[in-house]
């Protein structure tokens, strides 16, 4: 059995952003990494 990959440290303001993120309505795990990828951080997307 392999052992799980790492994701990235977060604290815990990053970690909870993250988690209102994931469940915002319409946002499943595509948009999310999308919305990652283009603002930076999940703050960031949450801010628009």
């Amino acid at each position: 059995m392999s052992e799980p990959t790492a994701g990235p440290r977060l604290s815990d303001r990053q970690r909870l952003s993250w988690l209102r993120l994931i469940r915002t309505q319409n946002v499943g795990p595509a948009s999310f990494r999308d919305l990652i990828n283009r603002f930076g951080s999940a703050e960031a997307a949450l801010e628009i």
